[in-house]
């Protein structure tokens, strides 16, 4: 299922969803359900995961990556994931209590670009994880090759 991810930088910064059960950090986002465009989807998943309200007509598609690994069944995933430039109201709204990132220890934080590579590549989780957070890197080190950060 195709997913969205928003790049949110605020002074050399960026927005990250640090996971602290796992420790890494991986751009806020989610999937794209059925029915929803990506614009749609980018502001409902960030406002679901991290209470930012996305400012209408700042996204701006920033690439596409596709990534294909084997599953624990042995069979081929593909998984296309789409990054957004974008601009963020100066408030936030409330996350449900009981919404999947306050279940996997989720939080909003501003990053260093190094930083948040640098906890990524000591990150020992599953093959699928390490595999988004290498897709993850990458995005951090073309922002700053971009100017971005």
């Amino acid at each position: 299922m195709p997913s969205v991810r928003a790049i949110i930088v605020s002074y050399g910064r960026v927005a990250m969803v640090r996971n602290a059960k796992d420790d890494y950090y991986r751009f806020p986002g989610g999937e794209i359900r059925s029915g929803e465009t990506n614009i749609s989807a980018l502001a409902g998943r960030l406002r679901e995961e991290t209470g930012l309200i996305v400012s209408p007509g700042t996204e701006t598609e920033y690439g596409c990556v596709v990534c294909r690994s084997r599953s624990e069944t042995g069979g081929i995933l593909l998984r296309e994931v789409f990054y957004y430039i974008c601009r963020t109201e100066p408030y936030r709204v409330p996350v449900r209590v009981n919404s999947a990132p306050s279940r996997e220890s989720l939080s909003l934080c501003f990053v260093s670009p190094v930083t948040a590579a640098e906890v990524n590549r000591l990150c020992f989780s599953s093959a699928e994880t390490r595999m988004m957070l290498g897709v993850e890197n990458r995005v951090l080190e073309m922002l700053v090759r971009d100017g971005y950060l």
